[in-house]
C-alpha cells in the first residue's frame, strides 16, 4: 500500500512501517517509489519483523544483616524487560545454603505459591507480567549458627514463554553478612 514518506536528504527518507502491516512474524519487503518528475523506484528492501519478545530479568535482595534465630526476608523482584507480556508459568528457583531454612508459611505472593523440595525453594505464577512490569514477592528463611558469618544465594528466572533465556539477567546473587545470635545473660541478686 503507498504510504506518505519524509524526505531528509537527496539519499535518505524516513517512514513509520506498523507491525500491523504484517501479519506474521518474517520479513516484510518494501519497494519506494518516487512519484516526482525524474523519480525512480529502488529495489526491494527487506525488512525483519520480529515478534514481540518476552524477557524476564530477576534482582534478589535483602536489608540489612541476618542474625541466627530470626527470620530473615529476601525481596524477589522478576521484571519483564520484553516487548510483551508474559503468557506461561514464571519459576523462580533458588538453593539455599547450609543454615538456612525456607519458611513457606510466609513467602510468594503477588501471584507467586512457594514450596521447597530440600534446599531448593520453588516459586511459580501464571500472572501475566505486562512488559515493562515487575512482580516482587518475600522468600522468607529461618536462620541457623550454620549460616555465620555469611552466605550467598542466588536466585534463578525461568519462563516458557521468554525469548532470550541465555541472557545473564536470569539470575541475581545476594550476599547476606549473618550475626551470631545475642547472648543473653542473667543473674539473680538475692
Amino acid at each position: 500500500n503507498p504510504r506518505t514518506t519524509t524526505f531528509v536528504s537527496a539519499t535518505q527518507i524516513t517512514r513509520f512501517i506498523s507491525t500491523t502491516n504484517s501479519a506474521t512474524q518474517g520479513t516484510l519487503n518494501v519497494t519506494v517509489t518516487n512519484p516526482l518528475p525524474g523519480g525512480g523506484r529502488t529495489g526491494i528492501t527487506a525488512f525483519p519483523i520480529n515478534a514481540s519478545t518476552i524477557d524476564l530479568q530477576v534482582t534478589k535482595s535483602h536489608a540489612g544483616n541476618f542474625t541466627v534465630g530470626v527470620n530473615g526476608t529476601y525481596t524477589i523482584a522478576v521484571k519483564n524487560v520484553g516487548l510483551a507480556a508474559t503468557t506461561g508459568t514464571i519459576t523462580v528457583s533458588d538453593t539455599l545454603p547450609t543454615g538456612l531454612t525456607f519458611v513457606p508459611a510466609s513467602s510468594g505472593g503477588s501471584g507467586f505459591a512457594c514450596n521447597a523440595v530440600g534446599q531448593t525453594a520453588t516459586c511459580t505464577s501464571t500472572t501475566a507480567i505486562a512488559a515493562g512490569a515487575t512482580n516482587s514477592f518475600p522468600l522468607v528463611v529461618s536462620v541457623a549458627s550454620a549460616a555465620i558469618p555469611s552466605v550467598t544465594t542466588t536466585a534463578t528466572v525461568s519462563d516458557t514463554g521468554d525469548t532470550n533465556p541465555g541472557n545473564p539477567n536470569k539470575t541475581s546473587s545476594d550476599p547476606t553478612t549473618v550475626n551470631a545470635a545475642p547472648v543473653i545473660d542473667l543473674s539473680i541478686t538475692k
